[in-house]
């Protein structure tokens, strides 16, 4: 008697047999003599609208040895990516044209965007950019895409995979099916706040700490809500608080996300300190940083508040203090007021 395959082998199944599609269709394209790097297939992804998944790559058949793949690697390959990318537009666009441009992720590649409308997808093929096509080579990659199986190969894979997350996958999602990562792009301003020693606290007057974490935890939403963000959850002696980013281009400039959070993230954590020096009772421990919030059955998650935990435990309990992770103090010590860094804690 065969036993039935398990729907993570189906979809392996199917996202192998989409990667052996797009290998062959670089090699179609190489017989050309054009010459991308690599190319992905992207689609929507049912459980996060911010985002898109890289459930399909393959690259070049003469893949150069200089380096050139690892943002691919280290962005792409096995993630989801940011609904802000190129693809992301494409996809959310709906759009049917066959597009040449500017990557918004890499600054050193230019993407050629094949659309597959009808499956909310897209298959981009990334460029080095001093070997993207000309409009010669455009234009006989245009009728290649017409009139080549890949299409309909791709159609019929991705198609396979988005009804089997329909039917199996608790998210209907296909990037969540494939278990793929979240994006490397932060779409959020992530802070947390916790009460010091609350163990012992809890133990010494449970109704009295009780009563200043839904003071404080109130003050703060309020406060949050004021930058566009929002409560992600309570963590019994504190908060998780987010702040989104613009769906723009911003998410992937340095420059701009530290712009915005010299806007939002400085006020707000200048409105939690006041709350926090309001009493003399509890101690509070701030974290803060740039991340990416996922949504969830129920709620949200972001892989990056693990890390900010960690920090915060290593925070000085005896104190109010302020923990940056890693990019966000690089990018925004210099804003602090003075007022913010005598809490500043140095990791």
């Amino acid at each position: 008697m065969h036993r039935k395959p398990s729907c993570e082998t189906l979809a392996r199944t199917h996202q192998q047999g989409l990667t052996q599609t797009v290998g062959n269709f670089l090699q179609h394209v190489h017989a050309t003599e054009i010459q991308p790097d690599a190319a992905t297939v992207f689609v929507h992804d049912e459980c996060n609208p911010d985002s898109i998944g890289a459930i399909a790559t393959a690259c070049s058949p003469q893949a150069p040895t200089d380096g050139r793949f690892d943002f691919q690697k280290a962005h792409i390959t096995g993630h989801r990516v940011d609904g802000s990318s190129v693809a992301g537009r494409v996809i959310k666009g709906n759009q049917d044209d066959i597009t040449l441009t500017e990557s918004a992720m890499n600054p050193d590649h230019r993407v050629l965007n094949l659309p597959l409308p009808d499956q909310h997808a897209v298959l981009q093929a990334a460029f080095t950019k001093d070997r993207a096509p000309t409009k010669r080579q455009l234009g006989k990659l245009e009728t290649l895409w017409r009139d080549d199986r890949t299409k309909t190969a791709l159609s019929v894979g991705i198609t396979a995979l988005q009804t089997l997350a329909r039917e199996s996958h608790p998210t209907q999602s296909v990037a969540d099916m494939l278990a793929l990562k979240s994006p490397t792009t932060p779409n959020a301003i992530l802070t947390t706040w916790d009460v010091s020693d609350s163990t012992r606290e809890m133990a010494r007057d449970n109704g009295k700490l009780r009563s200043f974490i839904v003071w404080f935890g109130s003050q703060a939403i309020t406060a949050v809500q004021r930058y566009d963000g929002e409560l992600i959850d309570w963590t019994g002696d504190g908060q998780n608080l987010a702040v989104p980013l613009p769906q723009s281009n911003a998410r992937f400039s340095r420059e701009q996300r530290t712009t915005f959070g010299n806007d939002t993230l400085v006020p707000l954590l200048s409105e939690l300190v006041d709350l926090a020096q309001a009493q003399d009772e509890y101690t509070v421990r701030l974290t803060a940083g740039f991340g990416r919030l996922d949504n969830l059955p129920g709620g949200k998650m972001s892989p990056q508040l693990f890390g900010m935990t960690k920090l915060s435990k290593r925070q000085p309990r005896d104190r109010l203090s302020i923990a940056l992770t890693g990019e966000s103090y690089d990018m925004l010590t210099s804003h602090l007021p003075d007022e913010l860094q005598e809490y500043l804690y140095r990791n």
